[in-house]
């Protein structure tokens, strides 16, 4: 975490643009975006999609390219109350997709006991986990069935699925059954990426191939502030 600090404070030179979410979130763009996006525009669709309460635990949100996103083939964070935001984006969609990703990190550890309650929520992960195992399995795919049967995340099986499998070829086998190919890496992916669809994406969908990590969301959504 330190590191990160440090790197952002020596790199302050570039023109840096401030803004509020919800008037008490600080969000900084330390390293120029592209010109095609709005921050504020991208502010107001997060503001009117993410339920208030779900910032208790964000103190502010940093747009820079960190040296980390580059070690470790990533493109965002959350740490120790702020999320941090590659400048390298494409459109809105894909800034709003990265912002919500990493508030759903935050939500994930503020109500950890209420998501995860009586391991339901891992029961259906795993369970889907074994499904996607059969399936590769008939079709000749390589796959060792201990990897699947863990619900912590693992550098060797994320290599895997990105890059021995690929998720162009892993989307193939998820429609259905993940909302997507990166929601199989882990128990906590699988969370992030199901509030993402919540929120943003195709809310029945979800619910259809995921009852009981919507109704987890459900539960948190309508918790008193």
């Amino acid at each position: 975490m330190k590191k990160i600090v440090e790197y952002i404070k020596h790199n302050v030179r570039e023109k840096k643009k401030n803004y509020r979410i919800h008037t008490s979130i600080h969000l900084a763009v330390i390293h120029s975006l592209p010109e095609n996006i709005d921050v504020e525009y991208v502010i107001s669709e997060i503001e009117n999609s993410i339920p208030r309460h779900f910032f208790n635990n964000i103190d502010a949100i940093y747009i820079a390219h960190i040296k980390e996103f580059d070690e470790r083939d990533i493109n965002a964070l959350h740490r120790d109350g702020a999320i941090y935001i590659t400048n390298k984006q494409d459109d809105h969609e894909d800034m709003i997709d990265d912002i919500v990703h990493e508030i759903a990190h935050s939500v994930e550890h503020m109500y950890h006991d209420i998501v995860y309650d009586e391991l339901s929520l891992e029961r259906e992960f795993l369970g889907k986990r074994r499904r996607l195992f059969d399936l590769l399995k008939n079709s000749n795919i390589e796959a060792e069935k201990e990897d699947f049967m863990k619900s912590d995340f693992s550098f060797e099986f994320d290599r895997y699925l990105h890059q021995t499998l690929g998720y162009e070829k892993l989307e193939g086998y998820t429609i259905g059954l993940f909302s997507s190919p990166y929601s199989v890496t882990s128990l906590s992916e699988y969370f992030a990426t199901g509030f993402e669809e919540y929120f943003i994406g195709d809310r029945n969908y979800l619910r259809s191939i995921s009852p009981v990590l919507f109704k987890a969301i459900e539960v948190i959504e309508n918790l008193e502030e």
